[in-house]
């Protein structure tokens, strides 16, 4: 519980509904997919991640819809 804070690098997935197709167009104009045009503050979500000594290096990030 609480708030923790993960590595990313080129090789962490984003996943959710609507990321392939907000990658696919990121690729299309040439921009890079960088985890900060797939998340915002608040988003709600579950990473699977591994430690790298003292360094938790997020593998995937699940983004969670918000319930309605």
């Amino acid at each position: 519980s609480g708030d923790m804070t993960f590595s990313v690098d080129a090789k962490t997935k984003v996943v959710g509904p609507g990321m392939s197709t907000k990658e696919a167009a990121l690729k299309k104009d040439g921009k890079p997919a960088t985890v900060t045009e797939f998340l915002k503050s608040g988003d709600r979500v579950t990473v699977t991640y591994h430690e790298a000594g003292s360094t938790k290096h997020a593998a995937t990030v699940r983004v969670t819809p918000p319930a309605k």
